[in-house]
């Protein structure tokens, strides 16, 4: 009964938990940022730590251009990977 009458009634509810897990996994930078801050040599640090410390780095030159580049690449990288979930969801609708 599980499978053929609980877990497709569950289907949309786990469709956006999933997505904004996946999404949120992203932004998982805050939790690095204040406790590492990069790590020892930079081996810790995410692209959104990185586009962080452009901005707002101690050098006294502020790399915004480069930091904006940086952030519409990484929202096409999450736009991309939403886009495949949803379509691979879809697939698993017609299956269930």
């Amino acid at each position: 009964t599980f499978f053929h009458i609980t877990l497709p009634m569950l289907s949309p509810v786990l469709k956006v938990i999933l997505m904004l897990a996946i999404t949120s996994a992203f932004k998982d930078y805050e939790s690095i940022l204040v406790l590492t801050n990069g790590g020892p040599n930079n081996r810790s640090q995410v692209m959104f730590t990185y586009i962080y410390q452009l901005i707002f780095g101690t050098n006294t030159s502020a790399q915004i251009g480069y930091a904006t580049l940086l952030s519409i690449v990484a929202a096409l990288i999450i736009g991309v990977v939403t886009a495949v979930y949803l379509f691979c969801a879809r697939k698993l609708d017609d299956v269930v």
